[in-house]
């Protein structure tokens, strides 16, 4: 059982480097090229099949049955004893499987009709080389994942871009300006929990200031900072290494009457949307430019 289990990952992991070296697919979009095979796990048993953690007998024979489908229908190569092997066969042609988004290549953009796995922006972000942004409104669910969600799944992703030198900085509404309070009431006829932004906001920021403190402690490279703004807020940004050739952004647009969490997203990045992203960027800037610091706790 153990040596067939073995196999298993094997077949995952030789699969996924074809589908890496040859296509220059990510993780990400193999899960979602075998998903729309039938693949019926979430990304987390993907990832653990990968990197040897447990996972059950069924899902790794599952997982190594979908990888071998995707790696015979797009490359040609198929498992044969002891590695994947690509068979003579002038007629092949590569059948290219969907990932259920938009093709970057044709339009530029990808988008998310539905609310995004946490594991999902981490992977958006986890490469960064020199700083990345996340402005949003109350920062509720970003401050929960920092200071009581899984520490491995995104507090450490975040503190190892701080080790190698990125800056890490978040932006929030300032709850005492004088456009939060008749923005805010009018969201909470719609949303009632929207009454109650001034706790929320001010608590973040308390939790925030903690988190400030503790990583500027460990005398990182990068730092990790926080601010407010006093501006409508009329989206959320994620931003990786703005002004580089190779930034990219995650926006979502604030829906009267719908969960901020439950807005579509887009992603897109400067090389395929310049345009677009030029526009981003000058919003971000602008909603900004005046933004205050908050200075870490002392407490």
């Amino acid at each position: 059982m153990a040596d067939k289990q073995e196999l298993h990952r094997r077949i995952c992991r030789e699969g996924m480097a074809l589908m890496a070296s040859k296509e220059s697919y990510s993780q990400k979009e193999v899960l979602l090229k075998i998903t729309h095979l039938g693949f019926p796990f979430k990304d987390t048993t993907f990832n653990n099949v990968l990197k040897g953690r447990h996972v059950g007998p069924k899902a790794l024979k599952q997982a190594a049955h979908f990888v071998q489908r995707a790696v015979e229908k797009e490359l040609g190569y198929f498992w044969k004893e002891n590695g994947f092997i690509k068979l003579a066969n002038e007629g092949f042609q590569s059948e290219k499987i969907p990932t259920g988004r938009v093709d970057s290549s044709l339009h530029g953009f990808q988008m998310h009709v539905e609310r995004l796995k946490l594991s999902q922006k981490v992977d958006f972000f986890v490469d960064a080389k020199h700083e990345v942004i996340e402005f949003g409104v109350t920062l509720r669910k970003f401050t929960t994942n920092l200071c009581s969600g899984s520490k491995k799944e995104f507090r450490e992703p975040i503190e190892k871009l701080l080790k190698g030198g990125v800056d890490f900085k978040c932006y929030l509404l300032n709850p005492n300006c004088g456009i939060a309070l008749p923005y805010f009431t009018d969201r909470a006829t719609a949303l009632l929990d929207e009454a109650d932004f001034a706790q929320n906001i001010k608590g973040n920021i308390i939790r925030l200031r903690q988190v400030q403190k503790e990583f500027a402690m460990t005398g990182y490279p990068g730092s990790f900072q926080v601010f407010t703004y006093q501006h409508i807020p009329y989206n959320y940004f994620m931003i990786v290494d703005p002004g580089k050739p190779y930034s990219r952004v995650m926006a979502s647009h604030y829906m009267y009457g719908i969960s901020r969490t439950d807005t579509p997203v887009i992603e897109f990045s400067k090389a395929n949307c310049p345009i677009l992203y030029q526009t981003y960027l000058r919003s971000f800037r602008g909603l900004s430019k005046s933004a205050k610091k908050i200075i870490p706790s002392n407490t």
